[in-house]
């Protein structure tokens, strides 16, 4: 019992990847379901568009993105243009008012003896020769200085109602013939008292104010990016509190002031934001807007970058995006419409096939039935006769003929009864008789035999079964009847000394049968070959013992088809180890068999699980 044991214990060891051999060997079968059931032209026709719809959903994403991007860089590039446009202006008019309090204040000490010009000059401003300084009294009229050209523009220099001591720039006064476009820039003269005693007034170009923006350079940022331009549609503009233009660049050229809107273009909120005015647009360029706000001279500084020179990479781009989603689309599409052609007609082509070889099958079956049947009716009569001759002979001679006669025609009537069943189990047409029946009954009647064929060699025979197995299985009493008798008749055989085992147990909802013995054995060259039909599973040192080489093939056949595996477990001159395993409840007719291999080096040969109802034609 002792050294039994320790055998058991080996034999579980190499039973631990049993199941999960079992689970994969179900999951292929699902797998290879599945993919039968698909038509190849329509999973290609489906996985094609998805392929293309998916393509685009990137592409459409990314262009996107990039847009965003693009707008991001240009609303940067204008916050940027307004402030350094803002500095540089608010630069100019700081200077200009310099200026002007310069004079306003020796006007008030020195009253009308005073020389503008010299008095700029030893205050230490370079000489202006577009810049023309005057002083106009309460009633507009002129003080001091000069007023070249036409003097229209004075009485529209000093403010009417309350006025409030800081510097005005007024809207421009279109050129005319003795003259250009003029900026007035004003800072009122009071008395003690705060009434208006005049003013200060600059005449200056636009020009003189607009800071020139053609190449820009914006601090920081020109180091690592270079100088930024106005484009040939990007607008600067100098804007007063109430809307209107006061001077403007237009793609770094000065816009002539006949041509500036004259209505309010943008609006001061509350809040202090600026908004476009709802009325039409200078002109029909959309663009980005950015601008500031100067509050000591309650001007706005607006810069506006055109959108369309913006994105100018950003349409690059989406040009390569569209064109390669386009050419992919193209590739993808004449691929899926070539494959789902060629599935189609490799489909095809294997139903041709499929009901070539269920033609084949069925001949072959037609021609079997019909050789066995002429087979056995003359084996019938050579049984019958040999018994005559074993049980009438008068001599022990002839009788012991006819026994060897009765005998070896038994013998070739089984072979010719198994191969018509392995071929009805491969055409799929043979099917089983599915009932609750005693395994141990059934394990005992073919041990009987079994035993007395054993102890006349010398061989031990053992049958053990487990307390906990079922006392009724679901199965095929008769074709688990004749697997035992073909693993049996194997294990007595190829044993010379030892024992042979029989043990029943069960797990995990499973009856396992295991015939074991201490025989020959097996190399592994000889058990990758074991369960193939015809071919004997012995070695050159035994094949006189061996036989017609359908036996083990015809047992696999029999347990896949009851929704169970067998395995062997061998190595040569230690003895031989086969275990087949099939569901306590009985097999589940909704799948088919498969093989299933153990790994190369564990020892052990597994084959296939089956069910009773088979859709296969193998």
């Amino acid at each position: 019992m002792k050294s039994k044991r320790c055998w058991v214990g080996a034999w579980n060891g190499n039973d631990v990847n049993a199941p999960a051999a079992r689970r994969e060997s179900r999951f292929r079968q699902r797998l290879r379901r599945w993919s039968s059931r698909v038509d190849p032209a329509l999973l290609m026709l489906l996985i094609g568009p998805l392929m293309i719809f998916f393509a685009w959903g990137v592409a459409y994403s990314q262009i996107s993105k990039d847009r965003n991007r693009a707008l991001a860089e240009g609303y940067r590039d204008a916050n940027g243009l307004s402030r350094s446009f803002a500095e540089q202006t608010l630069h100019r008019l700081d200077d200009i008012e310099q200026m002007l309090r310069v004079v306003r204040a020796a006007y008030l000490v020195h009253g009308k003896d005073i020389d503008i010009a010299r008095l700029l000059q030893d205050a230490g401003f370079p000489e202006q020769r577009n810049i023309e300084v005057a002083i106009l009294d309460a009633a507009n009229g002129l003080a001091v200085g000069e007023a070249s050209g036409s003097p229209d523009w004075l009485p529209a220099t000093i403010p009417s109602g309350k006025v409030v001591d800081r510097t005005v720039l007024s809207t421009p006064l279109p050129a005319k013939a003795d003259r250009p476009d003029t900026l007035l820039i004003s800072r009122p003269i009071l008395r003690p008292d705060g009434s208006v005693a005049g003013a200060v007034v600059a005449r200056v170009r636009p020009g003189q104010v607009l800071a020139r923006l053609r190449r820009l350079n914006v601090g920081p940022m020109a180091r690592q990016f270079g100088a930024i331009e106005l484009g040939h549609n990007d607008i600067a503009a100098i804007l007063g509190v109430d809307g209107r233009v006061r001077a403007a660049l237009l793609g770094g050229d000065q816009v002539p002031a006949a041509k500036l809107p004259k209505h309010q273009v943008i609006r001061r909120l509350k809040d202090g934001t600026i908004e476009q005015a709802p009325v039409p647009q200078v002109d029909l360029v959309p663009r980005l807007w950015s601008g500031g706000y100067l509050g000591d001279y309650r001007l706005i500084i607006v810069v506006g970058i055109s959108r369309e020179a913006a994105l100018v990479d950003f349409q690059r781009h989406r040009r390569i995006y569209l064109i390669g989603t386009s050419a992919f689309t193209l590739c993808v599409g004449l691929l899926t419409v070539m494959a789902a052609v060629l599935a189609r007609r490799q489909k095809r082509t294997l139903q041709r096939l499929a009901a070539s070889e269920r033609q084949a099958n069925e001949l072959k079956s037609t021609f079997l039935a019909k050789i066995s049947h002429d087979l056995r009716t003359p084996l019938n009569g050579i049984l019958g006769f040999s018994e005559l001759v074993k049980t009438t002979a008068s001599e022990p001679e002839q009788r012991q003929y006819g026994e060897y006669i009765h005998d070896s025609s038994s013998h070739l009537l089984d072979l010719v009864n198994m191969i018509l069943d392995l071929a009805k189990l491969r055409n799929g047409t043979l099917h089983l008789r599915l009932r609750e029946v005693d395994l141990r009954q059934i394990a005992k009647s073919v041990s009987r035999t079994h035993a007395i064929v054993a102890k006349e060699k010398g061989v031990e025979f053992r049958l053990d079964v487990a307390a906990d197995f079922p006392e009724r299985v679901t199965c095929d009493g008769t074709r688990i009847r004749e697997v035992l008798n073909n693993l049996l008749h194997n294990a007595v055989k190829f044993t010379r000394a030892g024992h042979v085992a029989l043990d029943l147990s069960t797990q995990d909802g499973q009856a396992r049968v295991r015939v074991s013995d201490t025989g020959i054995g097996m190399t592994d060259e000889i058990k990758s070959r074991l369960f193939q039909p015809f071919s004997e599973g012995r070695d050159e040192a035994s094949r006189g013992q061996a036989g017609a080489g359908i036996g083990l093939a015809f047992s696999r056949e029999l347990v896949a088809l009851h929704g169970g595996a067998i395995e062997v477990v061998s190595q040569e001159g230690a003895g031989t180890s086969v275990t087949f395993w099939i569901p306590v409840a009985g097999p589940d007719t909704g799948r088919v068999g498969e093989a299933v291999h153990g790994a190369p080096n564990d020892g052990a040969t597994h084959e296939g699980t089956g069910h009773a109802t088979r859709t296969d034609r193998r």
